[in-house]
Order: C-alpha cells, then sequence, then structure tokens
C-alpha cells in the first residue's frame, strides 16, 4: 500500500505558460489538502534547485501572478508549499513509495516505483509548431513511461489512444484522469455591466475564444467563419479573442486588419480568471475548435459557467463535449459558420444546466485521486 508519494515540482520553475502547468498547480493544491494528507505523507522535490530559493523571494508567487492565463489564485497553492521542505533530487528508498513526475527534466530514483501523467504527444504530431527541445522533452517522458513507471495517466481516452498507437505502451498499464479546473469557476453566475462596457461588448452578444494564438488553435478559421457571419447577418455580434501571443501569433494577428473585422473582432490579451468567468457566462458561446487538444479545459470551464461550446469533433474534444456541445469539423469554416448561427437560434437552457452538472466532477480532489486513490475514482461521464 502507498504511504510516501514524492511528487516532482521542477515544473513550477520554468517560465512556461500553458494549461499542463496549471494542471500541476491543481495537482499541488489537492496533495496538500487535509483529506489527502490523512491517507499520505506527500514530499515535493526540484531537479532545478531553485524552487526553494524562490519560495523565499517570493518570486514564485509574483511570477505566477502575473504570467497565468488559467490561474491567478496561484499564490495559495504557492502558499501551501510553505509548510513543506521541498527537497532536491536525492530521497530515501521505501518500500511503501512512489515518484510521480511530470515531463520538465524527469530523474527517476530506481529503489520506489515510478509514475507519470502525460498531456499529449503533440510535439511527435505537429513538430513544425514545436521545438526541437519540446520534441526531445516528449520523446523523454513517453521513453520514462514505457521503462520505468509502473502505472502512468493519460489526461484523455485521445491521450491514451495516442500512447497505445504511436508509442505501443499496453493499455491496461494507463489509466484516463480528467484534470481539474479552478473552483471559482463554480460559482455563482456573475453580471458585471462595467467590466462589458470596457471591452465594448454586450451581454449574449459576443462569441469568444480562449488560449494561445497559434495554429493548432484554429483561429484562423474561426476568423473567417465570423466574418462570413458578418456579411451574411445584419447584426452587431463580436467575437472576443483572449490569451498570450507567441512566435506563431502572426497570421492571426494580420488577419484582425481586415476591414471587415475591424471593431469586431476583438483580442483583450491576457484575462485574469475573474473576468474570464464573467466574460464566459455572458458569451454566446464559447468558440474552441482546435485541430487537436490533448484535454480541452476551457471547454470544461465553459460547461461550469453554463455557456454554449462550439468545438471540434475530434481527439478530446468530441470526447468531453458530444451530447453537451455543437461539434463541427475544424477545417470547415461552413461547419463552424453554421454552428455560429444555431448557437443563436438556440438557447439550450435545459443542456446549459446539465454541463455545469457535468463540470462539477472536474475538482482539482478527484485530480489527484485519480491518480492515487483508483477506487474513489470514477470517469465523468
Amino acid at each position: 500500500m502507498i504511504k510516501n508519494i514524492y511528487i516532482d515540482i521542477t515544473g513550477l520553475s520554468y517560465k512556461y505558460q500553458s494549461g499542463v502547468q496549471n494542471t500541476l498547480w491543481s495537482f499541488i493544491e489537492a496533495a496538500c489538502s487535509e483529506e489527502i494528507r490523512e491517507l499520505y505523507k506527500i514530499i515535493f522535490y526540484d531537479c532545478s534547485g531553485q524552487i526553494n530559493s524562490k519560495i523565499i523571494q517570493n518570486e514564485l508567487i509574483n511570477y505566477q501572478n502575473h504570467v497565468s492565463s488559467r490561474n491567478p489564485f496561484l499564490s495559495k497553492s504557492i502558499k501551501l508549499l510553505y509548510d513543506y521542505k521541498v527537497l532536491n533530487f536525492s530521497f530515501i528508498s521505501h518500500e511503501d513509495s512512489i515518484n510521480h513526475v511530470w515531463n520538465w527534466g524527469i530523474k527517476s530514483n530506481l529503489n520506489i516505483p515510478n509514475s507519470i501523467t502525460i498531456h499529449d504527444l503533440f510535439p511527435f504530431e505537429f513538430p513544425d509548431l514545436f521545438n526541437l527541445k519540446m520534441q526531445k522533452l516528449t520523446q523523454k517522458s513517453v521513453q520514462f513511461a514505457i521503462n520505468e513507471c509502473s502505472q502512468i495517466q493519460s489526461v484523455s481516452k485521445h491521450t491514451k489512444n495516442q500512447l497505445v498507437n504511436h508509442a505501443s505502451i499496453n493499455p491496461d498499464k494507463i489509466s484516463v484522469v480528467y484534470p481539474a479546473i479552478n473552483s471559482y469557476y463554480f460559482s455563482e453566475p456573475l453580471y458585471d455591466k462595467e467590466l462589458l462596457n470596457n471591452f465594448n461588448l454586450k451581454s449574449k452578444n459576443y462569441f469568444i475564444s480562449i488560449g494561445y494564438l497559434d495554429p493548432r488553435k484554429n483561429l484562423v478559421n474561426q476568423i473567417k467563419a465570423f466574418k462570413v457571419f458578418i456579411k451574411k447577418n445584419n447584426s452587431n455580434v463580436k467575437y472576443a479573442l483572449t490569451g498570450f501571443e507567441n512566435s506563431f501569433s502572426k497570421e492571426i494577428l494580420q488577419l484582425l486588419n481586415d476591414p471587415t473585422l475591424k471593431g469586431r473582432v476583438i483580442f483583450l490579451g491576457f484575462i485574469s480568471i475573474e473576468k474570464l468567468k464573467i466574460l464566459l457566462m455572458n458569451s454566446i458561446a464559447l468558440l474552441y475548435c482546435s485541430i487537436a487538444e490533448g484535454f480541452g479545459i476551457p471547454i470544461i470551464e465553459a460547461f461550469a459557467c453554463r455557456a454554449n461550446v462550439i468545438t471540434s469533433n475530434s481527439s478530446s474534444m468530441k470526447e468531453l463535449a458530444e451530447g453537451r456541445g455543437i461539434l463541427v469539423n475544424p477545417n470547415s469554416i461552413d461547419e463552424i459558420y453554421f454552428a455560429m448561427i444555431k448557437t443563436i437560434e438556440n438557447n439550450y437552457e435545459v443542456q446549459k444546466e446539465s454541463n455545469s452538472i457535468y463540470a462539477a466532477n472536474f475538482t482539482s480532489l478527484n485530480w489527484f485521486k485519480g491518480h492515487f486513490v483508483k477506487n474513489e475514482y470514477e470517469l465523468p461521464s
């Protein structure tokens, strides 16, 4: 029986901005909860040698609160680490222990079993969108999973299938565990007219997209579909984009200079969770028609906010949203356009209430239990 859980938190030392890192924060929050501490001794460790000094200097709190697009309440999780001594990579063997790693600078203690969480294999599937370092890190995590792990967690059935089909891993070795969303999304619906006015938006009069401005998010096709919407409909509906720019954002930002889209497609940049929740709750729908996703946290966030969702009929997005949202071919501008029309014509109130109940399963405690307290975890359905 497992009594001691070693958790690699090396990723917290990196200037790395993504949903993957934020799922690690949810994991830490659950690991520090009273319920989990009654079951296990939790030992955090760091392969970079920087975490303790950053906590002492308060740098980690300031940095993470500044950059995270998914969870600006990270100081709460970081403060939990004050109660623990974050070890460098060297620890004593225990027969009743397990070493759990993420895909950053993996190290192994051969004296205890290993466990890993794998989010996706996209650096292999879309090599043009990832640098060589990310490709090597992914390759290392897969090899570590194959050669040294007694258990593997994937964040979706889609990722599990990728591991089975592309890495030839025994499916019986892989458990599917869905990540958590921030509990703030479960609070009561909000309406903030002043906030909407500041963004030049009106309630139920805009679509919204969340995430990086990069090609895999398929924003080019979504913007083109919205342009069709503008030309074919006499309305003042807008389209709000939120998130960070990166080196692949140029084509997307250039599209916004189109005279037809001026004042109709609005790039809001980074949005805090307080504002993002209000924007989701007051939107017509979330547009999330990515080419592929390992999971798709914004879909569950939108469900929790009782927002309609238009998403892709592929990878984990279909897995999460089939029967709950409108599924489209992400390569079809027409399908995305007609889905927009459908959400305007139908409010789906009953479906939105059911979706919010479904989203309530995606808690940090369930995220953690799915890894180590498997008899208390069931995949939401």
